[in-house]
């Protein structure tokens, strides 16, 4: 079986868009790759797995498909805040930081039918 991670974005969503993988699936496997492989590489400082499997189900029912990202994963940089997620600038001193707020870029990624998985 092909991996779905060896994909371009472009063939992803055409998968996504023909049907043969939907947002969750296509999230899962990203998470579980993280879950897999982040710890040796340290790539995300923070992995919200269950607001992007909430986030899949909500772009599945309810985001048109027309969408121009529709059902595709991504990470936010730690440099870009979005609501009740932790963003630390890169920074010890903003370890505990949990935004309020979301960025223009991370809202436009949403508005576009992306899924964050984390920063």
């Amino acid at each position: 079986m092909f991996e779905l991670h060896h994909l371009s974005a472009q063939d992803q969503w055409d998968q996504l868009q023909r049907g043969e993988v939907t947002p969750t699936e296509l999230v899962t496997h990203y998470l579980e790759r993280i879950e897999r492989l982040d710890p040796g590489l340290g790539a995300f400082t923070t992995v919200t797995a269950d607001r992007a499997l909430a986030r899949a189900r909500h772009v599945e029912r309810e985001v048109p498909r027309t969408a121009p990202l529709w059902g595709l994963p991504f990470g936010d940089k730690d440099l870009s805040e979005r609501a009740g997620v932790r963003t630390t600038f890169g920074s010890r001193l903003f370890r505990d930081h949990v935004s309020d707020r979301t960025d223009a870029i991370p809202q436009a990624l949403d508005d576009a039918g992306g899924i964050s998985l984390g920063k």
